[in-house]
């Protein structure tokens, strides 16, 4: 799934529904990360990634899938939501900077003033990372048509 074609799903979605979908900024999914209370200390009983060597599934724990997992397979957080660390990288809306310098105060997603325009951000690691990729804080850039087994994206909705 590349970033084009994840922001044409939740465009389909929003017009299909009447509902103002759309993907999270990287400050909401990053205070879902840390709020959730599994980013300290990611388990193979909580999360679906690999090996603490690069590039390699793992089977331990719950997690008995050396690609993705069907979502919903490990626990809720303490948000309630699932698979926030693991499992896929998740393509954000928010276009690359270098640091958080001059984004948007109100949490919301940085379109314009960015060090890569080109390229979006992907938080969260995937089934083949290392636990330390996992971190809330960790954060890669991916050009716009850019697909890989490990990204995918998740869905947000604006209330009113």
């Amino acid at each position: 799934m590349n970033w084009l074609a994840a922001r044409a799903y939740v465009d389909w979605l929003a017009k299909t529904t009447g509902h103002p979908y759309r993907l999270p900024s990287e400050a909401e999914w990053e205070y879902v990360a840390r709020r959730g209370g599994l980013a300290e200390s990611p388990s193979h009983d909580a999360a679906n990634y690999g090996a603490q060597t690069c590039c390699a599934g793992l089977r331990q724990g719950r997690d008995r899938w050396l690609h993705t997992a069907p979502a919903g397979s490990f626990p809720a957080d303490a948000l309630g939501l699932h698979d926030v660390l693991g499992n896929v990288w998740e393509w954000l809306e928010d276009c690359y900077h270098e640091s958080y310098a001059g984004a948007p105060a109100n949490g919301g997603a940085r379109v314009s003033d960015c060090s890569a325009p080109s390229r979006r951000v992907v938080r969260g690691g995937g089934y083949g990372d290392a636990a330390w990729l996992l971190r809330p804080g960790y954060r890669l850039r991916g050009p716009l048509d850019q697909r890989y087994a490990t990204l995918g994206f998740r869905v947000a909705r604006s209330l009113d």
